[in-house]
């Protein structure tokens, strides 16, 4: 997953490439790929994620 700028606005998704051409995948299926007009900027790469439990 990446942090990224696509056509002016941030967001978290996962990065892949379809036919050369790069898109961002949401992990949750209720939003669809995006595919810049303008512009895809990565701004950082989400290695992990530490939460602690409610309790």
């Amino acid at each position: 997953m990446v942090a990224a700028l696509i056509d002016g606005e941030s967001t978290v998704k996962t990065f892949l490439k379809r036919n050369g051409k790069p898109y961002l995948k949401a992990e949750n299926p209720k939003y669809p790929d995006l595919l810049p007009a303008h512009g895809l900027m990565i701004q950082g790469v989400f290695k992990a994620l530490i939460w602690r439990a409610k309790e």
